[in-house]
């Protein structure tokens, strides 16, 4: 027998076999891992997703696309600041929140901070959160678009590991004077009647951005449930 079609399906019966095989680890990896413990889902790490810029962003608390650096991501590594560690390993310097191997939930897309202890994501569409944001942050009083200065950001945090610590939404956007005099006014009386907490921004104009001021609303209460569909 020829030699070389002997090495062929020696190697086409090790690529089978390793194909058969994999199922069974990938299942045996499910098991051993702990659920997302906030809906369940299945847990990865911040390293191993890669942000690819032509798709929706999954959590941009994590990947801020407002900015160069990816943060901890695969996509591309040649752009990434690495250092060299004392073992001679190679690190990929992350956001302060995050590393490498911060869990991340590939189902409702919160990543966890060892730092800050609390499960979070950022979006700039509320209907984007598989868990549901609270209505008193959904339903919060706006300008119109043409007086928003830079859209409007929807944050969620879960306190803890467990995320039954605590939990918090807010919105946050920027907003021109140039808008009706009464928007502030709708903002602050909206905070209080659903007791929300508002940046000191609001109280009045920042020197740092001329004609424009900022607003953070907090809602601090009980936690969403996930749903299946």
């Amino acid at each position: 027998m020829d030699s070389g079609d002997s090495i062929f399906k020696t190697g086409r019966r090790w690529i089978l076999r390793s194909i058969c095989g994999l199922p069974i680890l990938l299942l045996e990896d499910c098991k051993a891992a702990a659920p997302c413990p906030l809906c369940g889902g299945p847990l990865s790490t911040v390293g191993s997703h890669i942000d690819f810029r032509f798709l929706p962003s999954a959590n941009y608390k994590v990947w801020d696309r407002s900015s160069d650096h990816l943060g901890c991501t695969g996509y591309e590594p040649w752009k990434e600041t690495s250092r060299t560690s004392p073992h001679s390993e190679q690190v990929i310097e992350c956001a302060s929140e995050f590393t490498s191997e911060s869990p991340f939930c590939k189902r409702c897309f919160h990543a966890f901070s060892e730092r800050d202890q609390c499960w979070s994501r950022w979006m700039d569409s509320p209907k984007s959160f598989v868990l549901p944001l609270s209505q008193e942050i959904l339903n919060f009083p706006r300008p119109s678009k043409s007086f928003i200065s830079y859209g409007v950001g929807y944050e969620q945090i879960f306190g803890g590991k467990s995320g039954k610590d605590y939990y918090s939404d807010s919105i946050n956007f920027w907003y021109k004077t140039a808008a009706p005099h009464f928007t502030a006014a709708d903002i602050q009386a909206y905070a209080h009647l659903h007791d929300l907490r508002l940046g000191d921004e609001l109280l009045g104009e920042l020197t740092s951005a001329p004609g424009e001021i900022h607003v953070r609303a907090v809602f601090s209460g009980s936690p969403p449930k996930f749903v299946p569909s």
